[in-house]
């Protein structure tokens, strides 16, 4: 019989033996432990601020995140933000992050 060794604690085991004799360790259970899905969110914020002010004329925000707009129905999308003091504007853009279609854009005064 071929021989090979416990993943978890390195006993000698015979191929087919599982779970483990000598720690109970079953890669059939830690299979099932592990599969499922992880969402991550990223996030980048930014702030520009000129040689003797205190206050930023320039800040935003980028992130990748999972939708809470209900009309979104939780699909993961790209968020921009851009808030331009000296410009006085404020830029928004809502993008789905699989397709690049443009969800939600907004550019107004502040």
């Amino acid at each position: 019989m071929k021989k090979t060794n416990c993943e978890n604690c390195g006993k000698e085991l015979e191929v087919m033996e599982e779970p483990c004799s000598s720690c109970g360790y079953s890669k059939k259970e830690e299979e099932k432990k592990t599969s499922g899905s992880l969402s991550f969110e990223t996030s980048l914020g930014y702030k520009h601020i000129k040689a003797g002010k205190e206050k930023p004329v320039l800040e935003g925000k980028h992130r990748h995140k999972v939708s809470k707009d209900p009309e979104l129905k939780g699909q993961r999308v790209i968020e921009d933000l851009v808030i331009d003091k000296k410009e006085k504007r404020k830029r928004h853009k809502v993008e789905d992050e699989e397709t690049g279609e443009i969800c939600h854009e907004e550019d107004e005064p502040l």
